[in-house]
């Protein structure tokens, strides 16, 4: 093979890649929240590594926010519910999340299952 065609290759990768991201943000943008904005690269400085500290200060007040809760929910309810356990690794993979569910011997179900009984008994 040509390094023409592995650049090619390696770029129609890509681009696919972004354009699976894309879909993913926009069909769940609250969970995109929780992964890309409070998973962060500081998020183990910022919550003194403690995730579950992380998750709840995302939560935060659900009556201050009841939409933004119950589609949350609903989100982290429809990835449970569509994507087996090596999709929701890749989907994770895919986010470029700093959040790794196995670090605290979970699996990618396990922590969202883990997310959804917080996020419900906040509400």
């Amino acid at each position: 093979m040509s390094d023409s065609s592995d650049y090619e290759r390696l770029q129609r990768q890509h681009e696919e890649s972004l354009r699976k991201r894309q879909r993913i943000v926009q069909s769940y943008p609250y969970f995109w929240a929780l992964l890309g904005g409070t998973f962060n690269q500081d998020w183990m400085c910022d919550y003194e590594n403690s995730w579950t500290a992380a998750v709840d200060d995302w939560i935060g007040n659900p009556a201050q926010n009841p939409i933004g809760w119950s589609r949350s929910c609903g989100e982290i309810e429809d990835l449970l519910q569509r994507y087996s356990e090596e999709e929701l690794r890749g989907i994770f993979e895919l986010l470029r999340t700093d959040i790794v569910p196995a670090d605290d011997g979970l699996t990618h179900r396990e922590w969202l299952q883990e997310v959804l009984r917080r996020l419900r008994a906040a509400g």
